[in-house]
């Protein structure tokens, strides 16, 4: 009888051994400084930090360097004090961007980064340390979903959270391949399954971008971790697919390999809400879309940094990308417009993977960005509202015998008002961008005048004429909009 109780208590043992081994040997799943995860930092330091610098894999223990930001969860990057440390690659380096923590952080792994390289460290402020190590913010959330898709079918979505979309409507061009869905409510970790025979798709979700790989941004936004049912190709402008995609970062499609033996005749791919691939990508360049109506710079902390917005902003939003911003750093847009004119601004920027907009008047779309102020403007306008033109406005005066000309003195007699207005429309498809911060500030006209004698009798003074009004838009910009997460690793 006492060999049944001693085998007993051996399987007690050994299964709670494998369910404490799970627990801390899975990178999903670390428990404070784990012993287990030691393994797979040394393993990654060993297979590229140390090969690429030509040096022993021993080095590893108090130099190490790992291209999975993942496996340094609860040792650092969870607040300021510790931060992640990243590595950048040399420029024009294919190398990956190496992480670790600062000099010989307290961990019970027995390992430390003397940091020692001659390469530069860039310190990774807390919320993307969180989100590149433990993602905790995005773990315990819940948050409403934009979902754009493009597809040349009607795509069939489900989700494990039985979420009903409610259709957007944000179509292009009249074509029929674009589709929006907003969503209500979303957990972390939902399980979305798309099927169709071709598409291009992002999403939305507690503030922030996820879009698919092979579609530019990644140092900008989250890429999605994702599965597909197939082997597949990429749909290009080469192969037929649109050359302008529904938003600047959906333009190549994922679509069927029609080379395979007895190719699939619908691919489907599936991911979960918050999950990403790559982790680290994201860097701390910030890339803008500015419209104004009609004349406009960029300055950034005060200094100008894009001074070429004018008159081609008539029917385009320009994309602008800004190096190394930093929480506190200032955006500021100046515009000006002429000829009695609002003038009219528009700013969208996307940061640390977070998207920062004016509001929308698409329905529920406030509810999935970060919204930019715009209180301290007289008035908003409909992006269908705002107008661009491009000739002066002359007066002119008939004002008896030659004597001179005053610029304050002249009578207007006739008002040759503009001809050629057109609507503002964004050119690269901010579909969501509905709303303008417009002024009508207009100072007097500066006006100059021409003598013009003819046969020694009367003389016309012209007045050429521009009205102008401005604006002078100032964000800072800082990704501490989210709540502390909680110091819990498990």
């Amino acid at each position: 009888m006492i060999y049944i109780y001693l085998v007993i208590v051996i399987l007690i043992i050994i299964i709670l051994f494998i369910i404490n081994y799970y627990l801390n040997y899975n990178i999903e799943s670390f428990r404070g400084n784990s012993v287990y995860s030691k393994k797979y930092i040394l393993d990654n330091c060993d297979y590229n930090w140390s090969k690429m610098n030509g040096v022993p894999n021993q080095i590893c223990n108090s130099e190490a360097w790992v291209t999975d930001p993942r496996y340094l969860c609860s040792i650092c990057g969870y607040d300021n004090n510790n931060p992640l440390i990243s590595v950048p690659p040399p420029a024009n380096s294919t190398n990956p961007t190496f992480f670790g923590c600062n000099n010989g952080p307290n961990n019970d792994l027995g390992i430390s980064w003397n940091n020692s390289t001659n390469q530069q460290l860039t310190t990774c402020d807390a919320f993307i340390g969180d989100i590149f190590t433990c993602n905790i913010m995005n773990k315990a959330s819940t948050a409403d979903m934009y979902l754009f898709i493009q597809s040349n079918s009607i795509p069939d979505i489900i989700n494990s959270g039985n979420y009903s979309g409610t259709p957007v409507n944000i179509s292009f061009a009249g074509e029929s391949y674009y589709y929006c869905y907003y969503y209500q409510n979303v957990a972390y970790n939902t399980l979305f399954t798309i099927n169709s025979t071709g598409f291009c798709l992002s999403y939305l979700w507690n503030r922030q971008l996820f879009i698919l790989d092979n579609n530019g941004y990644q140092k900008y936004a989250n890429l999605i971790k994702y599965n597909l049912n197939t082997q597949h190709l990429w749909g290009t402008t080469g192969n037929g697919y649109p050359a302008q995609g529904m938003l600047p970062w959906m333009k190549n499609w994922i679509i069927i390999d029609i080379n395979m033996n007895n190719p699939a005749g619908s691919i489907t791919i599936d991911f979960n809400i918050g999950h990403t691939k790559d982790v680290g990508r994201i860097n701390n360049d910030l890339v803008a879309w500015v419209g104004v109506a009609n004349f406009g710079e960029v300055l950034v902390n005060g200094q100008t940094f894009y001074s070429d917005i004018n008159n081609l902003w008539g029917q385009s939003v320009q994309q602008i990308t800004v190096p190394n911003i930093k929480n506190g750093n200032t955006l500021t847009i100046n515009t000006s417009s002429a000829g009695f004119l609002n003038t009219s601004l528009s700013l969208t920027y996307l940061w640390h993977g977070i998207f920062y907009s004016f509001p929308s008047s698409l329905n529920g779309f406030n509810n999935v960005i970060q919204q930019l102020s715009w209180n301290n403007y007289n008035y908003t306008d409909f992006l269908t509202n705002i107008k661009y033109c491009n000739l002066p406005i002359n007066y002119i005066e008939d004002s008896g015998p030659c004597d001179g000309c005053n610029d304050q003195n002249y009578c207007i007699l006739e008002q040759t008002y503009y001809n050629s207005c057109v609507p503002l429309i964004p050119t690269n498809n901010l579909l969501f961008n509905t709303n303008w911060i417009s002024e009508n500030n207009s100072t007097a006209p500066y006006c100059t005048c021409c003598l013009d004698c003819p046969n020694g009798g009367c003389c016309t003074y012209y007045y050429a004429c521009q009205q102008m009004s401005s604006i002078s838009y100032t964000t800072t910009i800082t990704d501490e909009i989210f709540p502390t997460p909680e110091n819990n690793y498990v």
